[in-house]
């Protein structure tokens, strides 16, 4: 007794009191769908000359249905998880053998691994032992209602495994609406991405004309100092290569300036000639 009392004590240090769970409120429940309903799921196993089924009724949160299931009427209104073990033999009466049930202010752990939601109850009273439970719970979308898929029970230990929806993360429907503007015409996100889409095509335009037009300035600098250089040797080249690149940089600002000077020249010239035209 003195054993299952400090067990109890280590257990509660650790994790949290379940005081019915408040799903909406807990970073990992609010997540998935096990609000939605509770789970009546039961397992059987052929154990000769005795048939045994394991019953299990499961309320995580709780907000969601009660228990009134008459085939659980050894459990608790305030249970969390219980369990209900019969054995039938060939033509007789399903005998009880084990009745076992998690309340709601019992320790409780939760936590996710890859996609799988998983709880852990602890602390469970069942005779001499101090019982823990483990759920875990496996995404089916394609399911309307979970099943236990299997259960193990030990002397202090319950393993279930559950496949269904409750598994399975929730739906997000609070998105806003992507409207871009506000316009009014519930299409200025589509806009922006026109907008967008043209900006980059005319960057990448301007990209590949740049590209282009270092690629054709180096050629024509390397060819030229080949020719003017065919009977010299690598250093008359490099030398060649050199001096003409000079001469392009230092004429290149000139350059452009008489490219840009004709340009504007001319638009001005045209705008004056109008004017004296009217």
């Amino acid at each position: 007794m003195r054993l299952n009392l400090v067990s109890i004590l280590a257990v509660a240090g650790v994790l949290p009191f379940v005081h019915s769970i408040k799903c909406g409120s807990h970073d990992i429940l609010k997540k998935y769908q096990v609000d939605q309903a509770a789970l009546f799921g039961e397992v059987e196993r052929n154990t000769p000359p005795s048939t045994t089924k394991d019953k299990w009724w499961l309320r995580v949160c709780e907000d969601g249905d009660g228990k009134d299931d008459e085939r659980f009427k050894e459990c608790d209104s305030r249970d969390v998880l219980c369990g209900v073990t019969e054995v039938t033999l060939k033509d007789k009466d399903p005998i009880l053998t084990h009745v076992i049930d998690f309340k709601d202010n019992l320790a409780y752990n939760v936590n996710e691994d890859e996609g799988r939601l998983h709880l852990v109850l602890d602390g469970a009273k069942w005779g001499e032992y101090v019982v823990g439970a483990t759920v875990d719970f496996t995404c089916n979308n394609n399911m309307k209602t979970d099943e236990v898929v299997s259960s193990s029970w030990s002397d202090d230990k319950i393993q279930l495994s559950l496949r269904g929806p409750s598994g399975c993360l929730k739906k997000n429907q609070d998105a806003p609406p992507n409207n871009g503007d506000n316009s009014g015409d519930g299409n200025g996100g589509s806009n922006d991405d026109k907008r967008k889409e043209n900006a980059g095509s005319g960057w990448s335009w301007f990209s590949w004309v740049f590209i282009y037009a270092i690629l054709f300035t180096l050629i024509y600098l390397l060819v030229t100092s080949y020719m003017n250089t065919r009977g010299g040797n690598m250093d008359d080249f490099r030398a060649e290569f050199t001096e003409r690149s000079k001469q392009l940089v230092v004429a290149l600002p000139e350059f452009c300036k008489e490219v840009l000077s004709k340009i504007f020249g001319s638009r001005s010239s045209s705008q004056r000639v109008g004017y004296s035209a009217v």
